[in-house]
């Protein structure tokens, strides 16, 4: 006969993702969308360092506009199972 696991409430797998999503949003992260179980998180990023270097450095005009304009994102996704155990899944 296999051995039971353990499958842990909803109450429980939101306790873990409310302690997760809060050690995430310390570190820069924003949630954009929430549910019992999961979480989609956001953080912008600036311009890259070695593009805006190059950028002014030969072409000043489009070097400062990058840096200005450059609007970039990277998207965390968290999910805890049935078991407790966290899911993350991030995009760039």
């Amino acid at each position: 006969m296999p051995e039971s696991v353990d499958v842990i409430t909803i109450e429980a797998r939101r306790a873990v993702l409310d302690a997760e999503v809060a050690s995430q949003v310390k570190l820069g992260w924003r949630v954009v969308s929430r549910t019992d179980t999961t979480a989609q998180l956001v953080k912008d990023k600036g311009p890259d360092g070695c593009v805006t270097i190059f950028l002014l450095l030969f072409f000043i005009v489009p070097g400062i506009l990058y840096m200005i304009l450059y609007k970039g994102s990277e998207n965390l996704y968290l999910e805890v199972d049935d078991h407790g155990n966290v899911k993350r899944t991030a995009q760039a």
